[in-house]
């Protein structure tokens, strides 16, 4: 058996296939704070919930997130992405992440089941 070799996150230079134009801007926010998010989340979920076959947030752990990274989105910025995460979330009040990090223009590096 092979030992698996560690990803390592690297920041993007630019958001690539977001849903929207200001879904991307909520991206570029992300890349401009110039700090690993993904660690940020997998603090906040957890590295077990991090490392599932679908990684979920919450509304707060998303809040705490951009807190963290200081992110700060104007008004329709936070309108669009509370509409999207609201269009995801399940039973539990939670979402999948990784969908969302695509749909700001952030493909997930590290976080997910890597088998």
């Amino acid at each position: 058996m092979r030992p698996q070799a560690q990803i390592q996150f690297v920041m993007p230079i630019q958001p690539t296939g977001a849903k929207t134009a200001i879904m991307g801007e909520i991206g570029k926010k992300f890349i401009q704070a110039g700090k690993n998010y993904e660690e940020e989340f997998k603090i906040r979920i957890g590295e077990k919930q991090a490392s599932s076959q679908v990684p979920r947030a919450t509304d707060q752990e998303m809040l705490s997130v951009m807190t963290a990274c200081g992110v700060r989105l104007t008004e329709d910025e936070r309108v669009t992405l509370q509409g999207y995460i609201a269009s995801q979330k399940d039973s539990t009040g939670s979402f999948p992440l990784m969908e969302l990090l695509a749909a700001i223009g952030l493909p997930p590096q590290t976080l997910g089941f890597r088998g």
